[in-house]
């Protein structure tokens, strides 16, 4: 061993994504549009992730699955209590309230994927 390698040693464990990057990673993942809109997670994760396991897999797709539901409800009844008041939200305000939400239960959940939960569950709302 070198004297650089003892004043700065590899770091292994960045080369290992910590659960929170790969929950986000499934996240992404499930909001595909395209071909594969709305369909199960695993097999795409899997290629992304070998080391995952059938269990694994299936935990992310769920927990997935959950999380674009609840923001969808959540945005829908928002937004209906804003029309039936006649009163209207900013982006961003409705986005801090979305992360806020989510965040009770899934602190995990990256800003990228916030916004995208919003801007679907908003297309899911409006249609």
């Amino acid at each position: 061993m070198n004297l650089i390698d003892l004043i700065f040693p590899k770091n292994t464990e960045k080369d290992e994504p910590s659960r929170q990057d790969i929950l986000n990673d499934a996240l992404d993942i499930a909001m595909e549009f395209g071909k594969n809109w709305l369909m199960p997670i695993q097999e795409r994760l899997k290629s992304k992730y070998p080391f995952l396991s059938e269990n694994d897999l299936n935990s992310f797709n769920s927990i997935c699955k959950q999380i674009m539901n609840e923001s969808n409800v959540f945005v829908a009844n928002k937004i209906g209590e804003l029309v039936r008041s006649n009163q209207n939200i900013e982006f961003t305000k409705l986005k801090e309230e979305l992360d806020k939400f989510l965040k009770v239960k899934q602190d995990w959940i990256d800003d990228k994927n916030i916004i995208r939960l919003l801007n679907q569950a908003m297309y899911y709302a409006y249609k």
